[in-house]
């Protein structure tokens, strides 16, 4: 009796293993796999790191190109740092476009601070063979906006001149989106983040 059953036992305890082999590549492929796969960075020619102004723009579509949009409200340039890794080298993309340091000026950073900031951004980036090209930083258009946009006139001039040191593309945004020494107001709702016409202008300088 026992040596008739066991060839029967151990062809239900085969069927068992194979069920249960079968059930787990089902469950990988159709959950597990998808959400691991979403986890692996995608790689694209081109990054956009930024702040809020970085986020409300559809650089993908305006400019017809594989374009990761890494922007995010109320980051400043030292935030940038920390999350260059995450947010632009994982992607390995040859160019990247950096603007920000509104909100440094906003929070009360130094201009010396945000100025080492972006010189350890763009080192960080040419280390990893990416180029970065250098978006000036725009004004603000809000009450007793003078200090900060004198502050911001301060960056521009060390970002316009660290650009021409590494031979670098610098794309002066703020000229053509200002007018005496502020945000002009139909470029803007809010004074600070840009409208459809404001992106607009934006694009064509890319281009």
């Amino acid at each position: 009796m026992k040596l008739f059953l066991l060839p029967r036992v151990k062809k239900i305890l085969f069927s068992v293993i194979l069920l249960s082999v079968l059930l787990n590549l089902f469950f990988l492929y159709r959950y597990a796999l998808p959400k691991l796969l979403k986890l692996i960075p995608q790689q694209y020619d081109t990054v956009f790191f930024g702040d809020a102004i970085i986020e409300g723009g559809d650089w993908a579509s305006w400019l017809n190109s594989k374009i990761k949009k890494s922007g995010h409200p109320y980051m400043t340039t030292s935030t940038f740092v920390g999350s260059l890794n995450d947010q632009v080298i994982a992607y390995h993309p040859k160019t990247c476009y950096l603007e920000g340091g509104v909100n440094d000026a906003l929070a009360g950073i130094t201009l010396e601070r945000t100025c080492s900031n972006y010189r350890s951004m763009i080192d960080t980036l040419l280390k990893h063979n990416i180029t970065p090209v250098i978006q000036s930083t725009l004004y603000v258009n809000l009450p007793k906006d003078s200090l900060i946009n004198r502050h911001i006139d301060s960056l521009n001039l060390y970002l316009a001149s660290i650009s021409k040191e590494r031979n670098l593309r610098f794309i002066d945004v703020n000229s053509k989106l200002s007018t005496n020494k502020r945000l002009r107001s139909e470029y803007t709702n809010d004074g600070m983040h840009l409208t459809k016409e404001g992106y607009d202008r934006w694009v064509a300088l890319i281009k």
